[in-house]
């Protein structure tokens, strides 16, 4: 498996997140990552190891996904958490894009909400987001939200496939 560095900013620029995955392969969902148990994942305050995620980085979207596996011994329920942010660009075994705040949210089989509308208020005025910004986000952010509660492909199950790979390897 090759390995691909995944990073992401904010909207000025500054680091988000920045950490190095292994792709699995692609698909018409798009591009399949693996981040491994233990994998550090640095920010603009600290580095962390974090727990192992399949993150899906679809071409020409305005959303990344985490498909976090739950573990029973930890009492730990499996997540789906979707990243509102610009179209991923991909270069080599680079893949950037800039995280607008705005976040969807699925544990286990639960219930399916939006986080982080407070942050992006607040950022959307801090560094004076474009209007088509703003509407592209807050309509993605809507359609996901629908996607994910009607479990509409790739959000309903289809990341089973890639997290058996995952942890055959």
């Amino acid at each position: 498996m090759k390995e691909i560095r995944v990073r992401s900013t904010k909207w000025d620029g500054a680091l988000h997140k920045d950490f190095t995955a292994l792709e699995l392969g692609t698909d018409r969902h798009g591009r399949w990552l693996w981040l491994p148990e233990g994998s550090l994942v640095r920010t603009p305050v600290v580095t962390f190891p974090a727990g192992a995620g399949l993150r899906l980085v679809p071409e020409h979207t305005w959303w990344t996904a985490w498909f976090i596996p739950g573990r029973v011994e930890c009492g730990r329920q499996g997540q789906l958490y979707v990243d509102v942010c610009t179209p991923a660009e991909c270069t080599g075994d680079l893949i950037e894009f800039v995280d607008l705040d705005l976040d969807v949210e699925r544990l286990g089989e639960g219930q399916v909400c939006v986080l982080d509308e407070d942050e992006f208020e607040a950022n959307r005025h801090r560094y004076d987001y474009p209007a088509e910004l703003v509407d592209r986000a807050l309509r993605t952010c809507g359609e996901v939200l629908a996607a994910v509660r009607g479990a509409e492909p790739p959000f309903g199950g289809e990341h089973l496939r890639w997290l058996a790979v995952a942890t055959r390897s």
